[in-house]
């Protein structure tokens, strides 16, 4: 007979088989496989729908509120140009300026003769008596030297430049003497100093003395501007010695006038 004891003894578990053992192994891991192909599948068949669910829906007017219409924004459409070819240069053509001519000094001089006076005597009608002249003796005035110069045109020899000897005349010598003081003013006298000034006409009237030695003296300019009468006196002051005016065999000092006439363009 069995004991009370034996009634109540619990069976010692059986140890699994090794075919049982590989059996739960597999049975797991095929449902974590499965698991995951699931999970893919259903992955790929909802990208597939969402992908092939596009466009715009059909529009939905409610009962109340403002009805509103979705419409595309207009697109802008951009076209390329083909390339322009450039425009020919022209060429540009230089405006020419005028450029400012400075004519060479020019001077001039006249010289106005002393008109000689003439005295008229009367005509002896016929039948009236001749006169008669009673005899007095003729004194012969002396030839007085002036104290101060003596004008060009009053003195009896002009006085010689350089290179004018040989000349007989007076009124040669004074010619003469003439054209070479106007040459060397025109070689002398810089008229580019006046190039930025105003233009015109440019009148400088000089006057000096040539004394009884020779030499150039009491040299005087009036022009319109300070630095003209400057030149102009700077350049007289550089004329040569020369030979002096004689009033019989004296030498005597004598006043020259000669106006210095350049125009700027």
């Amino acid at each position: 007979m069995l004991s009370f004891s034996s009634l109540f003894r619990t069976k010692p578990p059986k140890k699994a088989r090794k075919q049982d053992q590989k059996k739960a192994v597999n049975l797991n891991w095929n449902a974590r496989l499965f698991f995951q192909i699931g999970l893919i599948v259903s992955l790929l068949i909802t990208t597939y729908v969402i992908e092939n669910t596009y466009g715009v829906g059909p529009i939905v007017r409610g009962n109340s509120g403002p009805e509103y219409e979705i419409t595309e924004p207009p697109m802008k459409r951009y076209v390329v140009a083909s390339e322009i070819p450039p425009a020919p240069e022209v060429p540009k053509q230089q405006e020419k300026t005028p450029s400012r001519e400075i004519a060479k000094a020019l001077t001039s001089f006249t010289t106005t003769p002393d008109a000689s006076s003439t005295i008229e005597t009367p005509t002896l009608a016929e039948g009236d008596p001749s006169p008669t002249t009673p005899d007095v003796p003729v004194e012969t005035p002396s030839v007085e030297t002036p104290a101060g110069p003596t004008n060009i045109l009053a003195v009896e020899y002009a006085p010689v430049f350089p290179g004018c000897e040989g000349l007989s005349s007076k009124s040669a010598q004074t010619e003469c003497l003439s054209e070479k003081i106007r040459a060397f003013i025109g070689k002398k006298f810089n008229t580019e100093k006046f190039s930025d000034g105003s233009r015109g006409l440019k009148t400088i009237r000089c006057q000096f003395t040539i004394g009884a030695d020779g030499t150039v003296s009491n040299i005087m300019a009036r022009g319109p501007e300070a630095r003209l009468e400057a030149e102009a006196l700077r350049v007289l002051g550089a004329l040569p010695k020369m030979q002096p005016g004689k009033q019989g065999e004296t030498p005597v000092p004598v006043v020259y006038n000669i106006p210095i006439v350049f125009q700027v363009q």
